[in-house]
């Protein structure tokens, strides 16, 4: 079976080096495709990211609060070919298994009130391999298989699998990382508590210095700002990934930056073929760390608006239910907001790079369907 490839728990205990040096290694921006972006996660939430659900080579960016992923090419096209090997058989065991360690997870709650440093770690890896798990729903391992479906009555019927399970899958990610007073949050408070840290300043650790706390150690206050100034996070291969501080850092950033805002306003059509739309655009940006602000902004959208976003999650529902459209900066065949769009029969662009950067709230846009292009008719 598939799942026979996933790493030992022993090759689970992978790790990281903390650098504050002058050059990080040489890249070529072009070598790259951006590939996520999100506001309000934490730290310590994206440390699960990097040392679980992220494959191959990469670049992660923090800066003003906003993290922006970027996956290299040769990474995604072998994440597309391992897709096309998965059999419905596997995506059944994979569901099986990240529902299994959700449930354990939730159980394990109480664990925490115990806090010694082997509960830390029991709880922190048990979090650690559902990030691992939720990563075999990630888009670039799907949309080779659905480009297929018409050839492939295997790839149709796995594709079919996992457009049924993706959102409600995602969505019970919620009460272990997203939601107030989720597993994760339990434990920073936890930990806060017991340490009498900030828990502001707690989400601002690695893992592995969360159970250095039981040693003694506390991270320096000069590394936790230079974390928060801005920070990069690079690997050239799984399970193995360096950290980047300092005013260097910048420089790297601008380069992928521009990459990302050369785009123009056109993308990949995910649903809506053929068709043709005007509207106004709705900006939402997805706040992991302000739930109420999302809420706000997904109630001031209107009936008929064009919703434009990095990306879409289930908690995005109230504002796709009203949308005429939908536009993400990123996306797949089989992301969150492509699957809702079919199931909600509305146009879908994604992948178009910088679509929630370029246009403004108000904007007057036509969506051509034909094309995957977005025309700006009217600025605000």
């Amino acid at each position: 079976m598939w799942l026979s490839w996933m790493p030992s728990k022993g090759l689970l205990q992978c790790y990281q080096n903390m650098h504050n040096i002058v050059n990080i290694p040489r890249l070529d921006s072009k070598d790259f495709i951006f590939t996520f972006g999100s506001k309000g996660t934490s730290f310590v939430f994206e440390d699960f990211v990097s040392k679980y659900y992220m494959t191959g080579e990469w670049l992660k960016i923090y800066r003003d609060g906003s993290i922006r992923v970027f996956v290299s090419r040769e990474t995604i096209k072998e994440m597309n070919n391992e897709g096309l090997k998965r059999s419905t058989g596997d995506t059944e065991q994979i569901i099986r298994s990240f529902r299994k360690l959700v449930k354990e997870s939730l159980d394990a709650r109480n664990t925490i009130k115990d806090l010694s440093r082997e509960s830390v770690a029991t709880f922190l890896e048990l979090m650690g391999r559902i990030a691992e798990v939720y990563h075999y729903f990630d888009i670039h391992y799907w949309d080779a298989v659905y480009d297929s479906e018409e050839r492939n009555t295997e790839a149709k019927e796995n594709s079919s699998l996992v457009q049924h399970f993706k959102n409600v899958i995602r969505d019970e990610l919620n009460p272990v990382f997203f939601n107030t007073n989720s597993c994760l949050d339990q434990l920073m408070n936890a930990l806060s508590e017991n340490f009498n840290i900030p828990k502001e300043t707690l989400l601002w650790y690695l893992h592995a210095e969360l159970l250095e706390l039981f040693e003694g150690n506390v991270v320096n206050e000069n590394l936790i700002q230079e974390r928060q100034t801005g920070h990069i996070v690079y690997s050239r291969q799984s399970r193995v990934y360096e950290i980047y501080t300092g005013k260097h850092v910048f420089e790297v950033m601008k380069e992928f930056e521009r990459l990302n805002n050369t785009y123009s306003i056109k993308g990949r059509v995910a649903h809506g073929k053929g068709k043709r739309l005007t509207g106004r655009v709705k900006i939402i940006h997805r706040r992991y760390d302000d739930e109420a602000l999302t809420q706000k902004e997904m109630e001031t959208m209107r009936e008929g608006d064009i919703l434009v976003t990095e990306t879409t999650d289930p908690s995005l529902m109230p504002a796709i239910a009203k949308a005429a459209a939908i536009i993400t900066d990123i996306g797949g065949l089989l992301s969150h907001a492509a699957i809702s769009a079919r199931e909600l029969d509305i146009p879908c662009l994604i992948e178009t790079g910088s679509a929630s950067k370029l246009l403004k709230n108000g904007d007057l846009v036509e969506i051509d369907m034909d094309k995957g292009e977005v025309r700006v008719i009217t600025k605000i």
